[in-house]
């Protein structure tokens, strides 16, 4: 038994880092924007889009790798979306174009699909309960360590090389997760029934997805979630330029912003854990959506009373992903708790519709001017709102 769970521990510690793996390719480079914004002499908005385009490769990729894995096992599809990943850093390493760039980043977000969706796949694998609530939050601390550490190593290597570097970081980086994979992590998937033919496999495939699109319950939170993970999409995707080009902020300076946003999430996500000693999944949910629109609120009521400045814009979004990090983690352990039974395929449709919603969400954030902190206060407000109305039709009511 004790050998059991330092093997759960370890194996927790890999998902933890395939999350943050998802979050570095997703972010490193962003510190860097306004310098490929020259060299590949393209507007802010066509550099902003290609954390769209990153996503929407990312979601697509989810639908496929949790239900394959299902039938082939979680392992082998991680190693498989590596190797995709690394092939596209060493492209966008030699891109010399736009359009190069931006297929390259649509494959880097096919590959690295593998790790989000199958680390939540091998967590709900080990764990049931309350330890697969504990679990998810260390996933979503995963998240805040890629999100926050990879801008800063990304903004330092700006001072010695150009935006490739940040690549050639990546890849080192993928490369290193791959041959651990290979070499330490074991198969959670004990329930692979390989009588059963391919085709009534996807024919049972299918079933259970019509299944989990008519349980209330996991739309809602799917929707919820995605309303508050929508928070880190806007940061990520306005306040490059809006930090760097308007209030003159360096890479660097830029990286250790978004570290600091990062460790909020941490301390968000930590502090769930002891939370849930004392309030349950709904009231922490409830929190985190006013705290969101308080903190909407605050941004836009800045703009009134004070000139542009980075404390009129920073602050609330420290308060905002603070609270976002509370509802995300809660609606992640709420809509996957009673699907054990299918665990790839329900991690699978739940990633696959939350990225490509923060896909399409990336791409309209990206239109706004980035010379205030209006749009991103519009946003933050809006999210927290599609976020309590979402709630309120499925938990809430079913708490009364």
């Amino acid at each position: 038994m004790k050998n059991a769970r330092i093997a759960t521990k370890y194996i927790i510690l890999f998902c933890f880092l395939m999350a943050a793996f998802t979050q570095a390719g997703l972010v490193l480079y962003t510190s860097a924007f306004l310098q490929i914004s020259q060299q590949l002499q393209v507007t802010s908005s066509a550099v902003e889009f290609t954390l769209t385009a990153y996503l929407f490769g990312f979601g697509f990729s989810q639908l496929f790798y949790g239900i394959l894995s299902d039938r082939f096992g979680r392992k082998k599809l991680i190693v498989i979306g590596l190797i995709i990943f690394s092939a596209a850093c060493f492209w966008s390493i030699l891109a010399q174009s736009y359009i190069s760039f931006l297929l390259s980043r649509i494959i880097q977000g096919l590959g690295v699909g593998s790790c989000m969706v199958l680390s939540r796949a091998v967590v709900r694998d080990c764990c049931t309960g309350k330890d697969f609530v504990r679990a998810v939050t260390y996933l979503s601390s995963g998240f805040a360590f890629g999100l926050g550490v990879t801008p800063v190593i990304g903004g330092h290597l700006l001072d010695f090389f150009s935006w490739r570097a940040d690549f050639v970081f990546l890849l080192i980086c993928s490369l290193a997760l791959l041959i651990s994979v290979l070499c330490f992590l074991p198969e959670t998937h004990h329930k692979i029934d390989r009588s059963i033919p391919f085709t009534s496999f996807c024919q049972q495939t299918t079933q259970n997805i019509l299944v989990m699109l008519k349980m209330k319950s996991f739309l809602y939170c799917l929707v919820g979630g995605v309303a508050a993970y929508g928070v880190i999409i806007a940061y990520n995707t306005m306040t490059p330029f809006l930090f760097q080009k308007t209030l003159g902020y360096s890479p660097v300076a830029y990286g250790w912003l978004t570290f600091i946003i990062a460790a909020v999430y941490y301390t968000s996500t930590s502090s769930t854990r002891f939370f849930l000693r004392t309030f349950n999944s709904n009231t922490l949910i409830k929190a985190g959506i006013a705290l969101m629109l308080i903190a909407g609120i605050i941004m836009l009521l800045g703009n009134v009373l004070f000139t542009l400045n980075l404390y009129v814009i920073f602050i609330p979004m420290m308060i905002a992903t603070f609270a976002q990090a509370l509802i995300w983690s809660m609606s992640v352990a709420i809509a996957l708790k009673d699907l054990s039974h299918i665990a790839g395929t329900a991690a699978s449709l739940f990633s696959f519709i939350q990225i490509l919603l923060s896909a399409l969400l990336s791409g309209l954030v990206a239109i706004p001017s980035e010379s205030s902190q209006i749009p991103l206060a519009i946003v933050v407000i809006s999210l927290a709102v599609i976020a309590w109305v979402s709630f309120k039709f499925s938990i809430f009511k079913a708490e009364t």
